[in-house]
């Protein structure tokens, strides 16, 4: 499997499958460790595993459709689905 990353892309492609997966914003390592520590204690998730599942840290739903890319953006952020966003931002 050869993993084809590129540091601004919202992807990390699988070029063997063509498979893409969600990428975790890019954030200092100790931004990062604060983040995922956040998301663990609040949700019960770690914020960059959930992201490279597409499941929404906040519900656990699958998170794979946003309204716009701004949204889609908003998940590598915060790890939060659609909806989950929706409720937290209106």
């Amino acid at each position: 499997m050869v993993i084809d990353y590129v540091k601004h892309s919202l992807y990390i492609v699988d070029t063997s499958t063509g498979a893409k997966q969600m990428k975790p914003a890019d954030k200092s390592p100790e931004l990062a460790q604060l983040l995922d520590n956040l998301s663990t204690l609040v949700y019960g998730r770690v914020r960059r595993d959930v992201i490279a599942k597409d499941t929404c840290v906040s519900c656990g739903r699958a998170a794979t459709t946003f309204k716009d890319n701004i949204s889609r953006k908003e998940y590598t952020l915060s790890g939060m689905c659609q909806l989950c966003q929706d409720k937290l931002f209106g």
